[in-house]
């Protein structure tokens, strides 16, 4: 190959790869617009509006973090392609900011990256596709197997769970724990004193192959196990 050649085929590679470093944060930044325009007419009281014409999914609520820069929507359902443009409602929990236990799943690097910097006690307000929001609590941070669905479980107040791969910083996706930050509804909240971590999490952590005993559904066992897919987290 001639100088002049290799020099040709360098600053085609070259171009290509920028073209690909372009391309990726430009479909991030289209999805997203594209996410706020179905969101918006959802608020309008359509339903279950498709963000593009092949979508599975759709927002089902905007999730904030007053005082922090954190506003994301909630998508329906936790497949590993819905949680690459948003955290995902994992199926069979309640809906965001209604009655019984939402769980949410997202990513540690992008959309859920912000969860390990949450604290006790810090507010969490979902606004509902009504126009509504409830707000929450901050009452539980813990580390648990992927195979401790007991956090999935029912619960008796108004609670929101929020998922993702643990630790932050690992070096490979897919590791078998999971980082839960667990919200009342502040009208529980308040009457309620704030609950230490369970002594039943802290087992699992230490012994992660002991048995759940959860009385949860399997497709919640599966959810928390399939919220962050092994390609990516």
């Amino acid at each position: 190959m001639t100088r002049g050649r290799f020099a040709a085929l360098a600053a085609l590679c070259g171009a290509a790869l920028l073209a690909q470093g372009l391309w990726i944060p430009a479909k991030a930044l289209l999805a997203q617009q594209l996410l706020e325009r179905a969101w918006g007419r959802i608020r309008a009281g359509e339903v279950a509006v498709a963000p593009w014409p092949w979508a599975d999914t759709w927002p089902v609520a905007r999730l904030e973090i007053p005082g922090r820069d954190v506003r994301v929507l909630v998508l329906e359902g936790a497949t590993g392609r819905t949680l690459a443009f948003g955290p995902g409602r994992l199926a069979g929990s309640a809906a965001p900011g209604a009655p019984g236990h939402s769980v949410v799943a997202g990513h540690r690097d992008t959309h859920f990256a912000f969860l390990r910097d949450l604290a006790r006690g810090e507010r969490i307000r979902v606004e509902r596709a009504d126009g509504t929001s409830q707000s929450y609590r901050v009452t539980d941070l813990a580390v648990v197997h992927e195979r401790d669905t007991h956090v999935l479980a029912d619960t008796d107040v108004p609670t929101l769970s929020l998922v993702t791969c643990f630790p932050f910083d690992a070096a490979l996706p897919g590791g078998p724990l999971r980082f839960v930050v667990r919200a009342e509804a502040e009208s529980s909240v308040e009457a309620q004193p704030t609950r230490r971590r369970s002594a039943r999490s802290e087992r699992k952590i230490v012994n992660p192959q002991a048995p759940t005993g959860t009385a949860s559904t399997t497709q919640a066992g599966a959810g928390i196990r399939s919220g962050q897919p092994s390609d990516a987290s």
